[in-house]
């Protein structure tokens, strides 16, 4: 080991100007201890670097990514819609609720019943989704 060894980090990043770069690379043919120094920085960069992620997943990513954000956005938007009108429904109906007949109450529970199942769908799907990706 001399001082030219020193420079193993310089040369691994890229660092060094090309003639003393080239240097390097003559002393680097002739010296065992700056290629197991060099061999070891190698390693530790493919290990340190994250995974690539799936080809598939990369694809799936760029489609939604490319679609118009009026199509990402449409089901979220339907239900939050839904959500609004029911809640419009509910409040300008709420003092008339004790007037309400019996057919209507159940129109009104169905409805509602109907607006947490169309809800529980969109975020199990939702979910679903996230854990794809």
């Amino acid at each position: 080991m001399n001082k030219e060894c020193e420079n193993i980090s310089l040369y691994f990043y890229g660092e060094m100007e090309p003639a003393r770069a080239a240097d390097f690379e003559k002393h680097l043919h002739t010296c065992p201890h700056c290629q197991k120094d060099l061999d070891f920085l190698r390693q530790m960069q493919g290990a340190l670097l994250p995974p690539a992620a799936p080809q598939s997943a990369v694809q799936a990513v760029l489609e939604h990514k490319a679609a118009g954000w009026w199509r990402r956005m449409w089901r979220p938007a339907l239900v939050t819609g839904f959500a609004a009108v029911m809640a419009v429904v509910f409040f300008a109906s709420g003092p008339h609720m004790q007037n309400m007949n019996a057919q209507e109450a159940d129109l009104l529970a169905y409805v509602s019943v109907e607006a947490d199942a169309e809800y529980n769908s969109f975020a199990s799907e939702f979910e679903a989704f996230e854990e794809a990706f």
